[in-house]
């Protein structure tokens, strides 16, 4: 529907759109939702998190998957639960990290 975050802040400001809230799933395979005042909705908002996207096509959905996602999202976990350890060596070097 929107392919920057400046259609989305305007479709909010033309719609009168008071909060956002956003569906997400986890690495755990768990639908989580987010509800933020719409004026704080930013560029940031969408930096952070892991997706995978092919001729603008999100492939990690697929509405008749698992929680809607696809296989390449399944395996995709399976993946960083696998190598976690290894993983943390590079995203928690230390203890406190």
């Amino acid at each position: 529907m929107f392919s920057n975050i400046n259609e989305v802040q305007v479709f909010i400001k033309e719609n009168n759109i008071k909060f956002v809230d956003f569906k997400v799933v986890t690495l755990q395979g768990r639908w989580n939702h987010l509800t933020i005042p719409a004026e704080r909705l930013s560029e940031k908002t969408f930096s952070e998190g892991i997706g995978l996207r092919k001729d603008g096509k999100n492939l990690f959905f697929d509405e008749k998957g698992y929680s809607q996602m696809s296989e390449t999202a399944l395996y995709f976990i399976g993946g960083i639960l696998k190598h976690s350890k290894a993983l943390l060596a590079f995203t928690n070097p230390s203890t406190n990290s």
